[in-house]
């Protein structure tokens, strides 16, 4: 039982991570789209992109941790 739950947590860690990639990749791809005379655009989508590029490689770490725990 307690392994079920740490592989259910682990896979809910991988899905959040995957989701932050894509909408980092998302933000990335918006702010290339953008014409580059829309300053405002172009900051929110770069604070976007860094704010889920940083939520993704906390939860890498975490699940990197995770990893050298338990093998």
């Amino acid at each position: 039982m307690k392994n079920e739950k740490a592989d259910l947590q682990r896979t809910a860690i991988k899905a959040m991570y995957s989701n932050y990639l894509e909408m980092g990749l998302d933000a990335c791809n918006s702010y290339n789209q953008t014409p580059k005379d829309q300053t405002l655009t172009l900051e929110f989508h770069a604070k976007e992109s860094k704010k889920y590029q940083h939520k993704a490689e906390a939860l890498k770490t975490v699940l990197d941790l995770l990893d050298s725990l338990t093998y």
